[in-house]
């Protein structure tokens, strides 16, 4: 982001609690099968690993989820909220 002309750039880690968000809802998707399939059809199974995969690769330590923010500059280098 600093390459890219940002300043104050912050990153805050929330894989943790993306993790257990994904965790949750993968299991109330799966808790729900019948009235889910009889809404997305066959789209189910992709749901569910697709879920699946984004979980392992969490727990591996493959992916992670971070909130990045900055302030954009113009090009004139002033920020760009003065």
């Amino acid at each position: 982001m600093s390459a890219a002309g940002f300043t104050d750039v912050e990153e805050i880690d929330v894989t943790e609690s993306f993790l257990a968000v994904a965790r949750a809802w993968q299991s109330e998707f799966l808790a729900h099968e019948r009235e889910l399939r009889e809404v997305i059809g066959d789209e189910w199974e992709e749901r569910v690993s697709d879920r699946a995969d984004m979980i392992r690769g969490v727990e591996q330590g493959l992916l992670r989820r971070v909130f990045v923010t900055g302030i954009a500059s113009d090009r004139e280098g002033a920020s760009a909220t003065e």
